[in-house]
Order: structure tokens, then sequence, then C-alpha cells
């Protein structure tokens, strides 16, 4: 029975976790496992290594258990990798290892090997205590050093552990349960001797192992109990010698951020000190942060974030807990943030702006008060912020950070560790759970721990297990971040926002658009036909993301898709309607038509949007005459602008009573806040993610709009758009069903996958034709009859059509460049084969 089948029977094909308790999964569990770690380890046997597995993962399904092999074995090649050594050994082979990497300075680990059959040991690190695998690699280096010693070795076999009668200890499990709260200091066990000593009273039971008594495990109760088992261990340096985890554990939880629990009274005073009330719900916020010290706030777009973060930072400036804060937010939103700040509070802050010099003469000289910055001025002045400690960090739009292995979110993580710490994105969840695990991670790094656990026992993988279908043990996760997180939900706080109406738009494509639209169905389909039965080779991935990249321009307009030979003969010309309807863009004359009545007829703000600066310089260009023609004009916010220019836009929007209209793309859609300017936004097109259509709409539906806001989308009928529409209605599964539902499983067609979402926007496959005209390159063949991992090339348009579709911005100096997922995954493999393709030209010349 080869490995793949024994993984898919073991899960049962569903892969909803189930334990696996025949004894014959068991032992083909331990076959299996036996032949991957063969050879991992120089000195321990393989066997033991085995059966330490089988013995933490009792009830785990054969999904975790492989994981958990991988991670052994990275574990075991860091050993040799990081050349990790014992420096000191104790006299007895059983006791305390010393372990350091060969040849370096950075902190030794003191490790226990309290037994070797079964592998039995202790160590300090936050891998031995976050990962539930009870070893680490600085244990692993332990065993391995004992085991090639055979005379120790055998002492240690020889050695009792038996612990010294009548005296009371304290133990810890490592391994957190799949399911529930899995709080840490829940596992704390108090083995009773002879006299229960002081400490008992924190401990349920009477008989001699007793487990920490759920009432101590929150609140001011909580602090106590840290505090009352740090003194006990303290008392007791030789058992706190032997239990280095504990120890470490509970000198973390002693030194984060003091919550200012208890003091309601002091917070609401010092609310009251604010020049504008907040509403309910953000009290609500305001309170929740203060009372845990570090909080991911994750309310719908709109609810007032901002607002949330300056009033929490006044409180602690007023109760004198915070001398020194750093509020980071992208770089065209710092004014912004400086305005509403000012709005609200008169404790001091600061924009942080100008050259290196300056900013640093600007950090040194901060003693006290805030300043604002971006986060790429974090990256450049790293050690400046560390030097200057901020003792709370608010970080907006934090979504910056959900890709873990980003240099922002590497940076974040090891810089900014102030006691207080406040993520804020209304978008904490997109695409994977691993998005999420990135951003807890900051907030509270054991709230999901041990993360390589959260696929295997989270995922719901398809029968073939190569995908996932759906996500599982909901309410698990929900129980873990619960401490550290909040959402509220436009529903929830539906009385404190004006009504909102949506307008779908229907339009028409010409008969030019749709031949060149529907010409592109069939190898479209054909390409998404082939995802649904095998991997896409990165050709035919590029292929179809272009093509669909070009359906959507073509739904917007064929002046669009020909741009750069359109507009220099139309530019500065009056938009006629005989001009209009030579663009074969039925958007752009429909859009002209809304102008005139929201605009001219109703006297109305308008925020504008689409994916494409493009399609944003034609429709400008359609309405320029009505605006002039009453004295009016309009504004842009795009990525191409400078700092300046976007800032400028804004301010008229609000402040210019002339300036009717807004357009932007979708570097606009996060961030800005535009309620007391508009109360209208238009959508030239849809954009494929549910969170960026919400993000627009956000701009105006926000705390502070006092107007019933109306949101128009013109969505052209029979193409691509009526499937993004379906697109997005369901995208939303894997987001409600984590945050806002109470399904402990949700199955969703996987859109975690560039290829799957792509496909979900494929047509059905036509019947193909009678062969009497003949086929372009890509329908040469049907696609049985094609080279199954052969894609046609890549026009030099399919390339224009990706790259077209990337954001750029020039903030502080810098080129940022942004695409949503599809499209950024489609350039990365576009790049990485013309690197393989360079590669292999420099080794063949």
């Amino acid at each position: 029975m080869g490995n793949d089948r024994v993984a898919r029977e073991d899960v049962g094909g569903i892969g909803l976790c189930a334990p696996s308790s025949p004894s014959r999964d068991r032992e083909e569990a331990r076959r299996v496992l036996l032949g991957r770690l063969s050879g991992k380890a120089e000195a321990i046997p393989t066997r033991l290594l085995v059966d330490h597995l089988l013995e933490i993962g009792r009830g785990w399904s054969w999904r975790v258990l492989e994981a958990a092999g991988e991670e052994l074995s990275r574990r075991l090649r860091a050993v040799s990798d990081e050349e990790l050594r014992v420096a000191a050994r104790p006299s007895s082979p059983l006791g305390v290892y010393r372990v350091r990497p060969r040849g370096a300075a950075p902190r030794p680990y003191d490790v226990v090997i309290a037994g070797v059959a079964p592998l039995d040991g202790r160590c300090g690190c936050p891998d031995y205590s976050r990962a539930s695998l009870g070893l680490c690699k600085h244990l692993l280096a332990a065993f391995e050093d004992l085991f090639a010693q055979p005379r120790r070795l055998a002492r240690a076999r020889a050695a009792s552990t038996t612990k010294a009668l009548g005296r009371s200890r304290l133990e810890w499990d490592p391994i957190r349960p799949l399911d529930g709260p899995g709080d840490w200091l829940a596992r704390v066990v108090l083995h009773v001797g002879r006299r229960p000593p002081a400490i008992a009273r924190f401990f349920h039971g009477s008989g001699a192992e007793r487990r920490v008594d759920p009432a101590h495990l929150h609140g001011p109760r909580r602090a106590a109990l840290v505090a009352e088992l740090r003194a006990w261990l303290r008392r007791r340096p030789a058992d706190a010698e032997l239990r280095p985890a504990l120890v470490a554990l509970l000198e973390e939880a002693a030194e984060s951020a003091a919550p200012v629990a208890g003091r309601s009274a002091r917070i609401d005073r010092a609310l009251r000190g604010l020049a504008m009330p907040l509403h309910p719900h953000q009290r609500e916020g305001v309170h929740r942060f203060l009372e845990r010290g570090r909080l991911l706030l994750g309310d719908d777009m709109g609810l007032g974030k901002t607002v949330q973060a300056i009033a929490a930072a006044h409180v602690l400036h007023e109760l004198g807990e915070v001398r020194r804060g750093l509020l980071l937010v992208p770089c065209s939103l710092k004014h912004q943030w400086r305005d509403e700040w000012k709005r609200f509070t008169s404790a001091p802050v600061r924009l942080v702006e100008g050259k290196p010099a300056a900013r640093r003469r600007l950090y040194a000289s901060t003693t006290e008060g805030f300043l604002i910055a971006n986060p790429e001025q974090l990256l450049r002045d790293a050690e400046t912020i560390r030097a200057w400690d901020p003792e709370l960090v608010v970080l907006d739009e934090a979504q910056r950070i959900k890709n873990a292995e980003t240099r922002t979110a590497r940076t974040v993580k090891e810089i900014l560790r102030a006691p207080y710490r406040l993520a804020m994105t209304g978008t904490p969840l997109e695409n994977r759970l691993d998005e999420l695990t990135s951003l807890m991670g900051w907030i509270d790094d054991r709230a999901l721990e041990p993360t390589w656990r959260i696929a295997p026992q989270h995922t719901v993988p398809d029968p073939e297990g190569s995908r996932a279908i759906g996500v599982t043990g909901l309410d698990t996760l929900r129980l873990r971040i619960e401490g550290g997180f909040l959402r509220r939900r436009r529903e929830e706080v539906l009385d404190q926002l004006p009504r909102r109406t949506d307008h779908r738009v229907p339009v028409e494509l010409t008969d030019a658009q749709r031949d060149l639209h529907d010409d592109l169905d069939r190898p479209i389909a054909r390409l998404a036909s082939t995802a649904r039965r095998r991997p896409l080779t990165r050709p035919e991935f590029l292929k179809l993301m272009a093509l669909i990249t070009q359906q959507r321009v073509i739904a917007n307009g064929l002046a669009q898709r020909d741009f750069a030979t359109v507009w220099p003969s139309i530019r500065g010309l009056t938009p006629t309607p005989r001009r209009l309807a030579s663009l074969h863009s039925p958007k752009i004359e429909e859009f002209r038509e809304r102008i005139a009545r929201l605009v001219i007829e109703e006297g109305r703000k308008v925020v504008v949007f689409s994916q494409w600066r493009r399609m944003t310089t034609l429709a400008r260009w359609a309405v320029t005459d009505l605006l002039e023609s009453r004295g009016l004009r309009s504004a842009s916010f795009t990525g191409e602008q400078g700092l300046a220019a976007r800032v400028r836009s804004v301010v008229d929007l609000h402040d210019d009573d002339a300036t009717r209209v807004l357009f932007c793309t979708d570097a606009g859609s996060v961030g800005l806040n535009l309620q007391r300017a508009s109360d209208c936004v238009v959508h030239l097109d849809l954009p494929w993610n549910p969170a960026v259509f919400e993000q627009r709409v956000a701009r105006i539906h926000r705390m502070g709009q006092h107007l019933p806001i109306d949101v128009t989308s013109l969505v052209a009928e029979s193409s691509i758009e009526t499937r993004i529409e379906q697109a997005l209605r369901s995208k939303k599964a894997m987001f409600g069903g984590l945050f806002d539902g109470v399904e402990d499983t949700v199955l969703f067609d996987p859109e975690d996958t560039p290829i799957v979402a792509l496909s979900r926007l494929a047509p059905e496959e036509p019947p193909a034709p009678a062969p009497v005209v003949e086929e372009a390159a890509d329908d040469a063949a049907p696609d049985d009859e094609a080279p199954p991992t052969v894609a046609s090339p890549i026009a030099p348009t399919d390339i224009d059509a990706l790259f077209g579709q990337l954001e750029v911005r020039r903030e502080a100096g810098r080129l940022t460049l942004s695409a949503d997922g599809p499209t950024a995954d489609a350039l990365e493999r576009l790049l990485a084969g013309l690197a393989g393709l360079l590669r292999s030209a420099s080794a063949a010349a």
C-alpha cells in the first residue's frame, strides 16, 4: 500500500481530522513514519522518534501526524545545519545540558534530559513551548550527543527518574490539545507531596495530581496565579532549573503589558476628555484593547477603527501609561490621520517626514508624544525606532503583515515589541488561514500555535488530498483568537450608520465588443477545463490569466483596450455622441448620463472607482464638458500620482465646492475617509475580490456619514462581469464562517488558489463549431488530443494585459507595485520562468 493511499484512507477521504483509532491504522502510520524519518538523525534511533510522535499524537489524524513528522525532520536538519553542539554536560547522564551553535555567540539554551526511552526532555526556547512536539532542535542536539556515547547512554537507561517522595512539584504539558481554548496555563499540573503547598488554592481537586482551577485563568485572578507560581519557583531554584519551559512562560506572561484592568471608571473619565464623543461600539473597542493591552481590531470597514485607536492613545497618555507611541499608517493617509487626531485630542502628535538625518533628529527629540510614520519608513529607520522604544504601536491596514515572509512583516514582529499593540484591518483574512496566523502572531504569538497544525487540522481536503475544499474546527479557532480579536459587523451597528442602497446598472455590449469578448470564451473554457483535471503549467496559467484580463478590459470598452491609439485622437476634443459611440464603450455613455443626473441635477459629489487608470481617464474625459459648462471640475487619486497631488485631490473634494467628482483607482480604496465629502460611489468595473468592493464603498459608508448613500455598479451583461458577480457572492464563505458564523465546518469552492479562482470566471466550454474556419493556434486541437503539458505561447498583448493590472504608487521617494492575488501570482510565475530561462542560458554559455 503506497504512502499517499495510506494518507487518504486514514482520513477517510474527507479530512475532517477524526481520530484514526484502529490499531491497523496506527501500525500503518508507524510503518510510514519509520520510512520517512529513517536516516534523519545521526544517533537517535528512528524507532524512538516515531514512538514519541505516536505517543504525543494519540487521537491525531494521519494528516496531523504526517505534518508532525515533517516538522520533526525540519528540526533534525537544523541540528546539522546550525551545527548545534553540547557545550556542557551534567555529571549524571540525566539532567541539564547546555546547547549552542558551534563557533557562534548567540544565546545558549539549557535543556533538561529526563529520560531516553521514551524520549523525555524540557527546554526554555520559544519553539519548545509553542510547537506542541515535546522536542526542539536544542533537545534533539542533546539527545544526539547522549545517544552517541554508549556508556552514558547505558547509565541514562538505568537511571531512575523517580521524583523525591513527599515533595510537591510543578509540571507543564507542552502538547496543546487539538480542540478547545488550549490555554497554556491550564496545562500546568501540581503534583502534591505529603502536604499541599500554599499554591494549591489555585488548583482544583484533592488528589495527588491537580490541574489549575478554571476560575483562576481570567482577569486579575490570572495575574495573581502567574505571580504566585513565579514566586514559588524562585524559592525552589533546583526545581526551576528542571522546568525551563514553565519558567520562561511565566516570565513572558509577567512582562506583557499590564492592562488597565479594574480601572474602568478612570478610562471613562479619560474618554470624556475627548473633543468629540464616541459611539457605543467604539467605547467598547477602546475598553477591550485597554483590558488586554494587545488587540487585532477587525471591525467592518467604516466603523471608525481610526477613531478607536486615537481614543485609546488619548486614554493611555492621560493615565500616564504611555509616554511614546508610534502610529504606522499608509503614506497617503498620514495627513488624514493627523487631522483626525487633532479633531479628537490635544495629545502631542507629529508626522515623521524628511530625510534620514531629519527623521533621526525627530525621534531623538520626541521624548514624549506620538509619531505618525509609514511602513516604508519603518524598514529604513528600524534601528532608530528600536532605540526610541515606543510603548504603544498602532498598525493601520495591518493586512500588510498577513504574509509572514515579507520584509515588512518580519520587521514589525522583530522591532515593534511594545507592551501595547493595536493592529487594525477590515480584512483580517481574505484567502488563507495562514494570513490570520501571521496577523495574530504580532498580537498574541501563542493564540494559533502550533502553526504547523493549522492546515492539516483545520482544512478539509478533497478526496484526492490535492486541494482544500473547506475549513473545519472553526469553533476552536474562534475560541483561540477571541482574547486578542474583536470584530463588529455593519449589521450590528446599523442603527448608527445611514441607509445604503445598491444599484445594479446593466450595460449591453456593442456588437464589436461582443464578438471580441466571446472569441475568448473557447480558449478560456478549455484552459479552465484543464485546470479542473490537473495543475496548469506556468505558460498555461499565464495564458488563462491574460485571456481573462483581456475579457475584463473588453467588457469595459474597446477604447480601453486600444487606449494607446484612441486616447491621442480624442484628447482635448469634446465628447460628442458620435465620438462616444466610436469608443465602443457603452459604460462610458451610461456613466456620462449618471453624472449628469447625480452631479448636475442633484448637486451631489461622487467617488468613481475602476481597477484601471486608463478607464478612469476615459470616464473623466467623457464628463469634463458637462462639469465645466457649470463651473465644476473633477479630481483624481491614483497610484501614479505623488503624495502631494493625492492629498490635494482629497482636500479639494472636501473643501472645494466646485470639485464634484473624484476618480480613483484601487489605490484609493483603502484608508481614505470621504464620508464628509460624498454620499455616492460608482463602480465602473467589478473587482473579483469582495473585500476590495466593500473597501471602495467604505470610503463613504462609515462612521461620520449622516446621509443615505448610493452605490452604483455598471455591469456588462452576459459577460465575464456577470460571472464575477457570482464569484463576489460566494467568495465570503470562509471569512464569514470564521468571523461571523457559528458553524464549525464550512465547505467552499476553494478560491485560495488563483487557478481555481480564475477557473470560476470561465464560461462553460461551448460545443465545438463546425470546422469551416481555420482555428487559431489556441484551438488547433481538442483538449484531449493536445499535449497535456504544453500551452500556447504567450503573446506580447497577454503580457501587456498582465502588467496593465499593476497598481504603481510613488510614495516617499519609493516606487511600490501592488496587484490582486491572481495577478500577483501570474506575474510571479512569469518572472520565475524568465529567471529560469536566464539561468539556463547562462549555464549553456
